[in-house]
């Protein structure tokens, strides 16, 4: 029986000693054979002081089921050059979806007579570069699928980068200028004060130009791909408003508030720990008692863009609010379903501060010890959920392209005034 493409992606969960060569023939006397003997493992990392796994590892598989060896051996490679800097592998298994897609293509390809007349993956012999594997499956993109730009340069760069590993291996005979046409490009650009610097790169042939982003519109700026707009006063009232209705739980506001006066982005707001109420004390508290200095950064659990440490300034009365939701009953409630679930992984301090009622993360934490092992981390959907709780409260006085992050446009302006 065919197996499907979702069959033919397996994911494993612990794919340890990654530190150690992979191979599918023994290296030595000291190679251990695994999965059944398809692979061998060498130099094994006894330490306890690294770990050298990596989680939610996706293994292609033949159509007869048996492994892609290759393919696998080069998602392998991406994982391991990268582990002390990936986060999960959600990048890595779109790759390898990607891959096979090209695989299944050259699988099912059928000759002008409809016969089945599958594609050698590695015969790029042909003369003419439309005969040629990439290049056929380049014109099934552009003509057939006819994906987006963005999707189609993605299909086919992780098709090249697929090719550009294999030439590296000493059974594979493979020229690559066979595969992909590179052109070479320089770019000069200007920074802030003026001062030129130089950008050189390649660009591939098989690749579509994507459509230039329309530009920003008068009132809104760009930030990170999305246009956002600080609230109109009569929108920033009608939300003020919103959140005295009573529809909201006394988290849900908090959460508002905390991005309303701070500007601070979801990842941050929802990755705070309960260790961070220590900057809600006497300590932390501005010489005109106005708001608290609070310190958010990898070091004390809280996810920020790039991993720059941030100092908000929180206004007083909302400290005042967030310790007396954080010792609530409700809040305790949800620490302990928390614990029900996933056990002792945190100590108190290290708790979240902002919990669903379930006693779930709102958006786990790249520092959160499940991460790796989580197929489909929690990201913030809670905003989501209070922009359309929002909009139906508030009806059309609140511009249906609202989303939370205006809230970050809107105190830039308030700050700016």
């Amino acid at each position: 029986m065919q197996l499907t493409k979702a069959q033919r992606i397996v994911l494993i969960h612990h794919l340890p000693n990654t530190d150690a060569y992979l191979s599918t023939y023994p290296i030595n006397n000291h190679s251990l054979p695994i999965t059944n003997g398809d692979y061998y493992i060498t130099g094994l990392n006894n330490s306890s002081d690294s770990d050298d796994s990596v989680y939610l590892f996706p293994i292609l598989l033949e159509a007869d089921g048996t492994p892609w060896h290759l393919a696998n051996l080069f998602l392998l490679k991406i994982a391991t050059d990268n582990r002390d800097n990936y986060k999960d592998t959600r990048d890595i298994r779109k790759k390898a979806s990607l891959l096979l897609d090209y695989k299944i293509f050259c699988e099912s390809s059928r000759n002008n007579n409809n016969e089945q007349a599958p594609i050698d993956l590695f015969d790029f012999k042909h003369s003419l570069k439309s005969k040629r594997p990439t290049w056929r499956y380049y014109s099934h993109l552009m003509h057939v699928e006819k994906p987006k730009p963005g999707l189609l340069n993605a299909k086919t760069g992780a098709v090249y980068q697929f090719y550009k590993f294999a030439a590296t291996q000493p059974n594979v005979d493979l020229d690559l200028e066979r595969v992909e046409t590179l052109t070479s490009f320089t770019v000069f650009k200007q920074t802030a004060s003026g001062s030129l610097y130089r950008i050189d790169g390649e660009k591939r042939s098989q690749t579509v130009k994507t459509a230039e982003p329309a530009p920003v519109s008068i009132g809104y700026v760009r930030d990170e791909g999305e246009d956002l707009r600080p609230l109109f006063q009569k929108e920033l009232d009608a939300l003020l408003d919103a959140l005295q209705t009573g529809e909201f739980e006394i988290d849900e506001k908090l959460i508002v508030y905390l991005a309303l006066c701070t500007g601070e982005r979801k990842q941050t707001i929802l990755t705070m720990r309960m260790r961070h109420l220590k900057f809600f004390e006497d300590q932390y508290l501005s010489q005109k008692k106005m708001s608290y200095k609070l310190f958010a950064n990898s070091q004390n659990g809280c996810d920020t863009k790039y991993d720059k440490p941030h100092i908000l300034h929180v206004p007083a009365w909302l400290g005042e609010k967030i310790k007396t939701w954080a010792y609530s009953k409700k809040a305790t409630e949800r620490r302990e379903k928390f614990k029900q679930k996933y056990g002792n992984i945190f100590n108190d301090d290290d708790m979240y501060l902002f919990l669903s009622p379930t006693g779930d993360c709102r958006y786990m934490s790249h520092l959160d010890p499940r991460y790796k092992m989580t197929l489909s981390p929690a990201l913030g959907q809670v905003t989501r959920n209070l922009k359309y709780k929002l909009l139906r409260i508030a009806g059309n006085k609140i511009s249906p392209d609202f989303s939370f992050h205006w809230l970050r446009a809107t105190f830039a302006l308030l700050l700016y005034k």
